[in-house]
This record gives structure tokens, C-alpha cells and sequence, in this order.
């Protein structure tokens, strides 16, 4: 084609009829049709063999699912403390002056504590005896053995600091390194003094999803990226301290720090489950209302001692009693909002026990998600059906029914709900029109209904409590809550009601 198209320009570009001008243009339409049969011989192979790596590498099937999403647009306006920001240079600013104010330090003069003096104290004495004792004491110094060790776990591809040193570069820069390494750290632990840089980070702003505004900075979480290096002294250290800790105190159950003084919640005969927390999400449970406020005021006081903040603006509360009664919970002098319902993590709870609102979420999780992947080059015209079934089982059910095994008495139009939107979905990945038959799409690829998936679930959630250690908070309530329902000890469940 390139040989035919200088020929063409070397003769003043004829049109029409002209020889020269015909040949140029069926080069043109063959060469366009061999590119579109190389490019899609080279998409058939590669996705024949992403369906033979599907259950070996998954990781490169979801990256090529991905590549195939369409780009997301960059953040063109931002807006900080009611100014708006347009250009990249104010975009910058902008999130520079965000996260200042909120890592600002206070500086006002306040009193210090009982506590934070004994802290001081504590600190100073550990730094004396420390100092003294570490060359002397061969358990406390850093190995290489160690060093190689930590590095060894380390996972690749993953975002550098500042100082642009990635874990690779760690992990195979050979025994020279990893000696100056420990060197390195021994040097840190014995002065008890680490480089400026290491304290230094990339702050990187992800959004949080949602209906949230992409133009506040408040929709947006910031991820601090620090140096790798000085994250592999502290994965060290982190071994070293857990030859010392208590296994009998730590981790504690309920994974709060002041949980011995919440004795005000909920009781299960003697067990205390007042305030169970899954990473930073505490939440806090009672009978009424006097208690509950007296918990807070403990969260409240245990935040000034330590010197951090609950945010009471992002703190609600649920009624589950049948007396909608409303008495203000305070945290800091501000009412904790009322709420109908909320998500904890990832579970919608109703005050009302009202799960329709549950279940129309998770129909629309199902569609959305289904026709995600669909979108992203998972069809079944590429791609076999029972390899979109298995990747759609894996990843949409998962998505859309977390946390059934919690379902309890759904009604028979939030299945038949349900069951709609699973056809809908079954439909899509074979392909076949709206208007086939519902009671066939299910039996072509195996699928059993939406109410026996939720059955399945639940049956594996019990599985794994009748496994656990009977030490674990969970499997003690699952016991103390069997017991009761065989000796009839308790008609109804009142621990759940006020």
C-alpha cells in the first residue's frame, strides 16, 4: 500500500477513474481488511488463552478486563474552602491547602495529662535501658537473616515514596545491600533516630465511590505514600514485638482499646458484645439510651487522652426499639444524627427491619456489575459461556450478596426480585434475547435460583462458626445462643430489642 500511494502522489494524486488512483484504493482496502482479520486472529487467541489461564493466573485476566474499561476523566475543577479551582496549578494548591488543614497541628497550649506523663516517662526510661543493653544483647540486634526474611514477603508492583525506591529494588539488589541494610537499621534502633525522608510522604487522593461530589475535596481519601525502606524496618520491628506480645491480652476480641470499661452494652448471659469493630469501624451497641450515652462519653474521653477526634458529623445512630423515641446522643457536645438506616461494613442495616431497600441494592449490584464485565470484553461471543458463568458466579454473586448469610425471613416478592435479576444476568452472558423463556435460562448453564445461592451461603457462614476455636468471641455467642434455643431458656431473642 505505502509503495502504491507514492505512486499516486508522484503523479499529482489523480481521482476518479484513473488507474493509478483505483490501485491506491483497493491497496487501501486490503491492507484495512488484513489488519482487521490480524487484530481480531490476535484478540481470538488471546482470549483463548486467558479461558485455559482462567483458574491458573487470574491476575492477568483481570488486567486485561480492566485495560479494556473505558478511562476515567481526570478531576478538572476542585473546590477548597469555597474557592474554585480550574487549572492544574490551582487543582494542586488546592489539595495541598486540604490536606494541610487536615494534618495541621494544634497549637494551642494544653495541659498535659496524668496520662501523657506517664507516657513521657514510660518512653524515657525504655530509650535508657534500651541504649544500654542493645550490643550487648545479641536478640536485639537485626540479622541479615532477618532483613532477607521481610524482604522475601514482600509483594511487587507496588507504589514507591518519594524517594522513588520500589520493593524490587530492594528485594534483588543482592547480599552488598542487604548488609549496608542492616547496618542501616541497627544504626536507627541504637540511636534511636531515623532519617527526615523516611517521615516523609506521597499523599495520593482516591475517591470514595459513591454518589459523592468529585469536585469536594471531602469525597476524596488520602493515601500516604511513605518510603519503602523505612517500611522494612518497621515490618521488622513489628516481628521483633511479637515475640513479646501477650497472647492471652492481645488481640483482644473485640479489637477496641478501652473495651474493658464498656460494660454498659449489650450481654449475652456473660459475655460482653457492646462494641464489636471491624478495622476503624466501631460500633457501639445498648439496651438504651442512658448507657449508650455513657459509652460514647468513654470513646469521647479515651480520644482526648490519646489525642485524636471522632468525627460527629460522620457518627449516626439506629433505633432498633418499637418505641421510636428519640432522645440526642452526644459525642463532643454535638447530637449524633438519627438515622433509618446505614451500612456497616458492607452489611445495610434497617431500624425498621425493612430489608426491601437491602434487596433492590443488591438487584441493581448484580445488573450494573454483570453488564460492567460484559462491557469490558467478557462476552460470549469471544468468550466460552461456562467461562463468563464461572468469572460472573466469582465475582458479580460475590459483589451483589455479601453478607446474606444475615438475611433473615425475606419475602416472597424480594425473592422473586431477586430471581428476576438473576435471569436478566443469565440472559446477558449466553447472549440470548429478552424475550426468552425465564424457566429455561437458569437449566442451560446449571444455575440453581437466587434463593438456593442464599441458602448455600449461609450454610457455609455456619460451617465456619461450628469450625472456629471456642476462644473466639463468635463461636461463644453462636454456643451460648444454641444452648438457650435447645433448653428453651429464652422464647424470643429479646437481647436484640430494647
Amino acid at each position: 500500500m505505502a509503495s502504491k500511494r507514492q505512486q499516486w502522489i508522484s503523479c499529482n494524486r489523480p481521482r476518479g477513474e484513473h488507474v493509478i488512483f483505483q490501485e491506491y484504493k483497493s491497496a487501501k482496502r486490503n491492507f484495512r481488511r488484513e489488519l482487521r482479520n490480524a487484530y481480531q486472529k490476535h484478540m481470538q487467541e488471546t482470549y483463548n488463552s486467558l479461558e485455559k489461564d482462567f483458574d491458573i493466573d487470574q491476575k492477568r485476566l483481570w488486567s486485561f478486563l480492566n485495560k479494556n474499561k473505558k478511562s476515567k476523566s481526570c478531576l478538572s475543577r476542585l473546590i477548597v474552602n469555597g474557592r474554585q479551582c480550574s487549572t492544574q496549578d490551582d487543582i494542586l494548591d488546592g489539595w495541598a491547602e486540604h490536606f494541610e488543614s487536615i494534618f495541621k497541628q494544634n497549637t494551642e497550649t494544653e495541659p498535659v495529662s496524668d496520662k501523657e506523663r506517664a507516657i513521657t516517662k514510660t518512653v524515657e526510661v525504655a530509650h535508657k535501658d534500651f541504649r544500654g543493653t542493645f550490643y550487648n544483647n545479641t536478640k536485639l540486634n537485626i540479622t541479615v537473616n532477618e532483613v532477607e526474611k521481610v524482604l522475601k514477603c514482600l509483594k511487587n508492583n507496588k507504589a514507591s515514596g518519594l524517594d522513588n525506591i520500589e520493593y524490587e529494588h530492594l528485594k534483588y539488589g543482592g547480599n552488598s545491600l542487604r548488609n549496608h541494610m542492616t547496618k542501616l537499621f541497627n544504626l536507627v534502633c541504637y540511636n534511636f533516630y531515623s532519617p527526615k525522608s523516611w517521615k516523609s510522604s506521597l499523599i495520593v487522593p482516591l475517591f470514595k465511590g459513591g454518589n459523592k461530589c468529585k469536585s469536594d475535596p471531602n469525597s476524596y481519601r488520602g493515601i500516604s505514600l511513605a518510603p519503602c525502606i523505612g517500611k522494612v524496618l518497621d515490618k521488622i520491628i513489628d516481628l521483633k514485638l511479637e515475640l513479646k506480645k501477650d497472647n492471652k491480652c492481645f488481640p483482644n476480641p473485640q479489637q477496641t482499646a478501652y473495651q474493658q470499661c464498656l460494660s454498659r452494652g449489650i450481654l449475652v448471659t456473660d459475655i460482653h458484645i457492646s462494641s464489636p469493630v471491624q478495622a476503624d469501624d466501631i460500633a457501639l451497641i445498648s439496651t438504651n439510651c442512658c448507657n449508650m450515652q455513657t459509652m460514647v462519653t468513654i470513646c469521647e474521653n479515651y480520644s482526648i487522652d490519646w489525642k485524636f477526634k471522632f468525627n460527629p458529623l460522620k457518627s449516626i445512630q439506629l433505633n432498633f426499639s418499637k418505641s421510636k423515641q428519640h432522645t440526642d446522643i452526644l459525642l463532643y457536645n454535638s447530637s449524633i444524627q438519627l438515622e433509618i438506616s446505614a451500612r456497616h461494613v458492607g452489611v445495610l442495616l434497617n431500624s425498621n427491619l425493612n430489608s426491601m431497600d437491602r434487596t433492590l441494592q443488591a438487584c441493581r449490584t448484580l445488573r450494573s456489575s454483570a453488564l460492567g464485565l460484559i462491557k469490558s470484553g467478557l462476552h460470549p461471543s469471544v468468550i466460552s459461556i461456562d467461562t463468563c458463568n464461572r468469572i460472573v458466579r466469582q465475582v458479580c454473586f460475590t459483589k451483589a450478596f455479601f453478607g446474606c448469610e444475615l438475611w433473615t425471613e425475606i419475602t416472597n416478592t424480594e425473592i422473586l426480585l431477586l430471581e428476576r435479576a438473576q435471569r436478566y444476568v443469565c440472559k446477558s452472558i449466553q447472549g440470548l434475547p429478552r424475550q426468552t423463556r425465564s424457566d429455561m435460562v437458569n437449566a442451560l448453564i446449571g444455575w440453581k435460583s437466587a434463593e438456593s445461592y442464599i441458602d448455600e451461603r449461609k450454610l457455609l457462614f455456619l460451617g465456619k462458626l461450628v469450625l472456629m476455636k471456642d476462644s473466639m468471641l463468635p463461636k461463644q455467642i453462636f454456643l451460648t445462643r444454641a444452648m438457650e434455643f435447645k433448653y428453651n431458656c429464652v422464647e424470643t431473642p429479646a437481647w436484640i430489642y430494647s
